[in-house]
């Protein structure tokens, strides 16, 4: 009894310290407030000593903190450069990544990491060192840092990106923009308008005036008052193309951004495919899936000029983002607000899984368990009856193809016993194949 009188004279921070609770603040008992010291001077926080009093306290010294580590020397120049760099880390998530660029989008993350773990620390380099920049991240050098005279600004508060990234920033900041008149000769103008600012800065005077002059041709052509949703239009069409084969494939939306030509068999209305996520594991099998003819029908009609890849956004990169978004913004619209992408193919495997027991493994893609392996006899990258047959029951279930032919299959008792009345050539020539 006495013991818990003596813990309730004590003060809220005595009491947690005796209990061994470390706290980041101190209790300062002449000013009757809480104090914390950092470098070099000493700051006093105004709250009760209660637990309620601390987490204020906290609170107003977490925010003093953010205040002092903007001020830190050298913070605004390593911000500076995770505010550009994150940018292109934007582009890349919002328009895709082309194929010659993987590379370097990978070194931007990287690149993005390492100022992350910088700004944490109590005293910051006074320079992003070229040296270590071009050892660590290569590609990310070349890229952003080398220009037409051998250097350029990087690791100064004056750095900015490079002329190709100049118009992808635009792009972006357009796109990001509030809703703008979607007519033709507004969008003239914007690119004027920037193409002017640009002038003698990033691009030369003449090249300017060119673009200009240019474009005049195309104004005289066009109708300026045109409006230009018939473009987005069209190129919405083609996410029923992605989503069948979601469903037709159980591809993810990496799959599609990755299929390639030599994956497409359109003579056979085929594709043939080994997981992209599972190319290193040597049990991971090449399916060959039979595509139902609306889906034959929507590849042809979608599929792009890439020479590698069969499908492109609209800038020629490769679409896994553009899906993922456009999913995210248009799922409610058919009353499947909340689920995944992959709810898609997760949705054809328990189909699939129904027609036979143990066919999901084949439809997915995945590594094969031994009991799959040994109840579907098939080499890889060839056809395997099984999956073909239900692939066509899921396909005529959901009204993409015709439904699969029935087959009985006829022991040699029954054949010989269909031969000895002549059955059997009754039955083809009522065109029931045997």
């Amino acid at each position: 009894m006495a013991d818990r009188e003596n813990m309730m004279a004590q003060l809220w921070s005595e009491v947690q310290k005796a209990k061994g609770n470390r706290l980041q603040l101190g209790w300062f008992k002449p000013r009757n407030c809480w104090k914390k010291f950092k470098d070099g001077k000493t700051y006093y926080l105004h709250h009760p000593n209660s637990k309620a009093g601390y987490e204020a306290a906290l609170l107003e010294w977490a925010q003093i903190t953010a205040r002092l580590d903007d001020e830190r020397p050298n913070a605004d120049i390593w911000k500076h450069h995770r505010r550009l760099f994150q940018i292109v880390k934007t582009y890349y998530e919002r328009f895709g990544i082309a194929s010659s660029e993987r590379s370097i989008a990978k070194q931007v993350d990287e690149f993005l990491e390492a100022i992350e773990e910088v700004l944490i620390q109590p005293e910051l380099p006074d320079q992003i060192g070229g040296g270590w920049v071009m050892q660590k991240f290569p590609q990310l050098y070349s890229e952003f840092i080398v220009n037409e005279t051998g250097f350029s600004n990087f690791g100064t508060r004056q750095y900015d990106l490079p002329e190709k990234w100049q118009d992808r920033r635009d792009r972006l900041e357009e796109q990001s923009a509030a809703k703008h008149p979607q007519s033709i000769d507004y969008w003239i103008k914007a690119y004027l308008s920037r193409v002017e600012r640009r002038g003698g800065k990033f691009i030369k005077k003449n090249s300017a005036y060119d673009r200009r002059q240019k474009l005049n041709h195309f104004r005289n052509w066009c109708d300026l008052g045109a409006h230009i949703t018939t473009i987005d239009e069209a190129f919405l069409e083609r996410y029923p193309c992605y989503l069948i084969l979601m469903l037709n494939c159980a591809f993810r939306h990496v799959d599609i951004s990755e299929l390639r030509w030599s994956d497409l068999q359109l003579d056979d209305g085929r594709i043939v495919i080994q997981r992209n996520k599972l190319n290193q594991q040597k049990t991971a099998p090449v399916i060959s899936y039979k595509l139902w003819d609306r889906t034959l029908e929507l590849v042809k009609a979608t599929m792009g000029r890439h020479p590698e890849y069969v499908f492109t956004n609209r800038a020629g990169g490769q679409v896994g983002n553009a899906l993922r978004k456009w999913w995210g913004e248009n799922r409610a619209k058919y009353g499947l607000d909340g689920k995944r992408l992959d709810f898609i193919r997760k949705t054809g495997s328990t189909r699939v899984a129904q027609f036979d027991r143990n066919l999901d493994e084949v439809y997915l893609g995945e590594s094969l368990s031994t009991t799959a392996r040994i109840h579907y006899s098939f080499n890889d990258g060839e056809p395997c009856q099984s999956l073909d047959d239900g692939l066509a029951h899921l396909g005529a279930e959901l009204g993409f193809c015709d439904p699969p032919n029935k087959t009985i299959e006829l022991t040699p008792e029954l054949i010989e016993k269909l031969k000895e009345g002549d059955l059997l050539g009754k039955l083809q020539e009522a065109g029931i194949e045997i």
